[in-house]
């Protein structure tokens, strides 16, 4: 699960890019159901092209 309660606050656990270094091992909480920084409203994925089984 990427969510979680804290102290009674709701929050979303998003993994950084960088190392498991920085944060809570590579992870950091932002706050949930209140749209902080648009990461509730603003949401991009990407889809890698990926080779099929046989040009493996």
């Amino acid at each position: 699960d990427y969510s979680g309660v804290e102290n009674d606050v709701p929050y979303w656990l998003a993994q950084n890019s960088w190392t498991d270094q920085w944060g809570e091992l590579g992870y950091f909480k932002i706050l949930r159901g209140k749209d902080q920084c648009e990461c509730e409203s603003n949401i991009t994925v990407g889809y890698p092209d990926c080779l099929d089984d046989e040009e493996l």
